[in-house]
């Protein structure tokens, strides 16, 4: 098993949905670049999210076999209202049951009941 992030984007002309997953080293900093610029912003304004372009950066590896190194850059380019973006089909919301809320919940796994431990018979020999 792989060490991976992924982000769900959101095309905001179209209301397409699209997944940027990464294990590489370059790919896995700018989703943690992303996160800490992301997080700053978020202490103030929690019901915005950003909106971002996709961008490059590179580097000249010192091993000249491998020449130029690209990676990619989330430029934070506007912020936009949470209520604004399109439902991502599936994904859990706080709704509750008569149809108000509807925040975004998280989209993890519940997880699994615990077994009752239970008693052993003694034995005596």
């Amino acid at each position: 098993m792989q060490f991976s992030n992924s982000l769900i984007l959101v095309d905001l002309e179209n209301g397409g949905l699209f997944t940027f997953s990464t294990s590489s080293k370059g790919g896995l900093g700018a989703i943690g670049e992303l996160a800490k610029e992301h997080g700053k912003h978020i202490r103030m304004k929690p019901d915005e999210v950003p909106i971002v372009e996709l961008d490059r950066g590179s580097y000249q590896h010192s091993n000249p076999q491998y020449g130029e190194i690209r990676f990619p850059i989330f430029k934070i380019v506007g912020r936009i209202s949470i209520d604004k973006l399109p439902p991502i089909d599936g994904a859990p919301t706080d709704r509750d049951d008569s149809g108000n809320g509807g925040e975004p919940g998280l989209a993890l796994p519940e997880p699994a009941p615990k077994a009752a431990p239970t008693k052993s018979a003694g034995f005596k020999i």
